[in-house]
């Protein structure tokens, strides 16, 4: 899947949203320290072949336990986060690693192709979140919420 080129667009923060400038940079500020501790789950769920939410319990009984800290959910809740501050790159980059995570999860047998798209996946959503925390580390949160043209990939 094509990822757009809009690494950061924290405009979209003030002009969609509504925020001001400052709310802007708080969340960017805020969002560096979230998105790394989320990547460590990330790393502790993939460890521990934790892909998507089970559908089996040890009651015996069938339904979705949405709680769990899979993949699949805290790729979800970055996509999200990466959505609200106009890091639209790897928002599409954590859609595309909770599509593939999926079929890893509900107990089933996944094929070796899907296997391998999920840490293909993987790859990328690690290598989106470097670059989007590098950008962050570089350039000042107040800069970034007040710029208002997108900081695009170098290589798209």
């Amino acid at each position: 899947e094509q990822l757009p080129k809009e690494v950061l667009d924290a405009s979209f923060m003030v002009e969609n949203i509504g925020h001001t400038t400052q709310q802007a940079a708080a969340f960017l500020a805020r969002f560096r320290g979230y998105a790394a501790q989320q990547a460590e789950l990330v790393r502790v769920a993939v460890e521990s072949g934790a892909w998507a939410p089970c559908t089996s319990s040890s009651s015996g009984s069938i339904g979705r336990d949405r709680s769990q800290k899979t993949v699949r959910s805290l790729v979800h809740a970055t996509k999200g986060a990466a959505s609200m501050i106009g890091a639209h790159r790897f928002s599409a980059a954590s859609r595309v690693l909770q599509d593939a995570s999926e079929a890893l999860g509900d107990d089933a047998k996944p094929t070796a192709a899907e296997r391998d798209n999920a840490l293909g996946a993987l790859e990328v959503w690690k290598s989106e979140l470097t670059q989007l925390l590098q950008l962050l580390e570089e350039e000042d949160a107040d800069t970034l919420s007040a710029r208002r043209t997108p900081v695009l990939a170098a290589v798209a």
